[in-house]
């Protein structure tokens, strides 16, 4: 994700602001730049269109959590109207966890 921004922040939102968010923020060290790099939860990313009265960008990046990898989309878009496209998935060792599925905004 750091690698493939468009700018300099990389925000980074999820639907699972616990488990995602968490492991964003512990993980993020490890990156060339840390400190550009963000979790933007789902109150405070509400709470950025409702203050910019539906003109917040929301985060770049998306990152959804699923155990079922039938169904798939391509795209989505979420409940701002931001539009993302599928870029990878990320297995889990079916031990334990969940898949990553990463969409950047198309």
């Amino acid at each position: 994700m750091e690698i493939n921004s468009d700018g300099r922040e990389v925000v980074i939102t999820s639907d699972h602001d616990f488990r995602n968010g968490m492991l964003v923020n512990y993980y993020k060290r490890y990156l060339e730049r840390p400190d550009h790099t963000h979790y933007l939860d789902g109150a405070t990313l509400h709470e950025e269109y409702v203050l910019t009265k539906g003109g917040s960008l929301g985060a770049e990046w998306l990152i959804l959590h699923r155990f079922d990898l039938t169904k798939q989309a391509e795209r989505l878009t979420d409940v701002y109207g931001n539009s993302y496209q599928l870029v990878s998935i990320y297995r889990y060792s079916d031990l334990s966890g969940w898949n990553w599925l990463t969409v950047p905004q198309s």
